[in-house]
């Protein structure tokens, strides 16, 4: 499993899934909207929606998801990165 920390300088891919039973509806939209105000200077996530999952995948250099995630209290457990729970 990756696990970036912080800006990287080089491209590089990376994604997350999240089962949508386990967020609320602020959280959603948090995501959806994809506006990170505090992490502009990046990239974004192309985010995606099923009925029960949503996620993200990017190919460039990015802002750390997984932090943003934190902020709106999406638990880590809840999250799988690149395939696995991270």
């Amino acid at each position: 499993m990756k696990i970036r920390n912080g800006f990287v300088s080089n491209s590089s891919s990376s994604s997350f899934i999240i089962k949508k039973d386990k967020l609320s509806k602020d959280q959603i939209d948090a995501i959806i909207s994809n506006d990170y105000k505090d992490q502009r200077w990046c990239d974004e996530w192309n985010i995606f929606e099923t009925d029960n999952t949503i996620g993200g995948n990017t190919f460039m250099d990015n802002y750390d998801i997984t932090l943003f995630l934190s902020k709106i209290g999406v638990p880590s457990e809840f999250i799988e990165m690149d395939g696995e729970n991270y």
